[in-house]
């Protein structure tokens, strides 16, 4: 009886596959088709512009390029996986968005102007000031070398939709990164469960949602964010690619590893763990498999940059520009005027830079600068610190696959390898791509307690609670600790937001002359905040010279201690202002109206 089914069943399977196998061929082809159909719409894009300039029909050809490719890769077959796991638990589309939200929620909650950072609204103003249809999507941003470094325009396309949306007060702006912490937490709960499993993965994001260093580098609005979201969606796919190499799983990766060089330096480790993370595939599947798996990655990250390295070639090498900058040693071979002194001195300090990177995590005072000081406090409090090394010593043992922890042994090593050639001392936001999987082993401690089998599950499930419930207590508290101390200049009475407001209520439509120098970020603050406005920045003496007293306009002076008694001898008529800001110096050509009082209130600010 049971003979007749189970023959059956054979002879259907054996009929079924050499029909799966030509389905698998017909899937090859047409993901060959559209591969091969990319990189003929990205050639042409990038032909085009090389030979005719820039047109607005170039990105949207550009954008059809990468279309082909996400069929493709659909196509190979690489979110079978994921979709095959979400149908079979279709509750992960409420309670996986619903735990995806708690980071972004944490982070808005702490987007306060009491820390806030000048470059983020410089940035914001490139984002809003430049229309992609005239400005070149596959140059520079800025085009012209007006600020510190110019960047990919990735960043600042999408920072320009999310604003068109939300607005562009200064909390707004604090918040347009809010999408890319959405794809960090998504990206991160998806690789932490290929690694250990469902319950590591929501103890990660919950771990994440609160772990301190993360909130506060988060919580402004800078492109750091978009790279470690776009750095964890590529190893995301570097993981499913090395486990199972198809032509779906290699272009997503080639996708993957190629945004992150459309977004900020920080990420630009993709390419060198693209390469190890293929030769340690080797050790499972067939060099031959891995090989081709790995042409096809690098094929597509040159389909996808092919027009963005035309526009380089053009206009900038705004890819290693920000390299050359802070790397003595690139910048001297990538032709920046760099002193041998400061070279040899990088070299020499290589070896501390590492150290310093590493110790970061758990001492004070070894980190922290350019705005971004956390306090001068170590990355993590003592209570993670130990949570950090029990998830380290229990990860081969709950690990599903011992031999994938050499991936997260290569992210956390390339990156802090990297990170020791930059000027020191140490930055949180270049650290941040390290945050997530800090999150994921803090989450291998606490699931650590659900191991106990000798205990009952209600207890075991109570600890773990517990547990969580200090983790996320302590790093709330670090977080805290490290505002009180925080010895930035954004504190509640901000400088800038305060005086871009003052004269936005004061002075609305006056031009505004700002006594610094060129590309000063206060002039993009004002620009953001002012669009009306004429706004012009040059050097105090050169603006003193060309004074004019009839000119109804504002000056706002950097070094007021210096120059304010200077403007004012200028012009005797006129009205100095000291009560808005200890920062700047405020003069007026021609006498206030009245009632003119300090700058507005914080909540007015946030609310403008």
């Amino acid at each position: 009886m049971s003979a007749e089914p189970s023959g059956a069943v054979a002879g259907e399977s054996s009929a079924t596959r050499p029909q799966i196998r030509v389905q698998t061929v017909q899937l090859l082809r047409t993901g060959g088709a559209l591969l091969i159909g990319a990189a003929v719409v990205s050639s042409v894009v990038a032909a085009c512009l090389w030979r005719f300039g820039f047109s607005p029909w170039l990105p949207a050809g550009w954008l059809g390029g990468m279309g082909l490719l996400v069929f493709a890769s659909l196509a190979g077959g690489t979110v079978e996986r994921v979709v095959s796991d979400a149908r079979e638990h279709p509750w992960w589309w409420v309670g996986g968005g619903l735990l995806l939200c708690v980071p972004a929620f944490v982070r808005a909650a702490n987007a306060s102007l009491a820390f806030t950072h000048p470059d983020e609204f410089a940035l914001a103003w490139f984002s809003r000031q430049y229309s992609f249809m005239t400005t070149n999507f596959f140059g520079p941003i800025p085009p012209e070398p007006v600020w510190t470094f110019q960047s990919p325009s990735l960043y600042f396309v999408v920072q320009k939709l999310v604003l068109a949306v939300i607005g562009t007060a200064p909390l707004d702006v604090k918040l347009s990164t809010l999408p890319w912490v959405l794809l960090t937490a998504g990206a991160l709960f998806l690789a932490a469960r290929a690694l250990f499993g469902t319950l590591v993965a929501v103890l990660s994001v919950a771990v994440y949602a609160f772990l301190a260093p993360s909130v506060y580098a988060e919580s402004f609005g800078i492109p750091n964010t978009a790279s470690t979201a776009l750095l964890l969606v590529f190893f995301l796919c570097a993981l499913y690619n090395g486990r199972k190499p198809t032509l779906g799983s290699a272009v997503a990766t080639g996708v993957a590893c190629s945004l992150c060089y459309l977004a900020y330096t920080s990420s630009y480790a993709a390419a060198p763990l693209l390469v190890l993370f293929a030769a340690l595939a080797c050790l499972d599947v067939p060099a031959g498999r891995v090989v081709k798996s790995l042409a096809i990655a690098l094929g597509t990250i040159v389909i996808v940059l092919l027009p963005f390295m035309v526009g380089a070639a053009k206009s900038s090498d705004f890819f290693l520009q920000r390299i050359s900058q802070t790397v003595p040693m690139a910048g001297k071979l990538l032709g920046r005027d760099v002193a041998q002194e400061e070279v040899s001195r990088s070299r020499s300090e290589l070896a501390a830079s590492w150290a310093a990177n590493c110790a970061y995590l758990w001492r004070n005072d070894v980190g922290g600068t350019a705005g971004f000081e956390f306090g001068r406090r170590a990355l993590l409090d003592p209570v993670s610190v130990g949570f950090l090394v029990a998830g380290v010593l229990l990860a081969p043992a709950m690990a599903r696959r011992r031999r994938e922890l050499v991936l997260v042994a290569l992210f956390v090593a390339v990156n802090i390898v990297s990170l020791g050639f930059a000027n020191p001392p140490p930055h949180i936001t270049r650290l941040a791509n390290l945050f997530p999987f800090v999150a994921m082993v803090i989450a291998l401690a606490i699931a650590g307690a659900l191991r106990l089998r000798s205990s009952p599950t209600w207890l075991r499930g109570g600890l773990a609670v517990a547990l969580l419930a200090v983790v996320i207590g302590c790093n709330l508290g670090h977080l805290h600790a490290a505002q009180a101390r925080d010895t930035d200049s954004g504190r509640e009475d901000y400088e800038d937001i305060k005086v871009a407001v003052f004269l936005k209520e004061q002075f609305p439509g006056k031009e505004i002359r700002v006594a610094a120098f060129g590309g000063f970020h206060l002039e993009y603050t004002l620009r953001l905040f002012l669009p009306r406005s004429t706004i012009v920045t040059n050097y105090h003496d050169q603006l003193l010279q060309a004074f004019d007293r009839r000119a109804d306009c504002v000056y706002v002076i950097l070094f007021p201690e210096e120059f304010d008694e200077k403007f004012r001898r200028a012009d005797p008529e006129g009205e100095l202002i000291t009560n808005v800001s200890r920062k700047y110096g405020i003069f007026v050509t021609r006498p206030r109206p009245r009632g003119v009082s300090g700058a507005p209130s914080l909540s007015r600010v946030a609310g403008s």
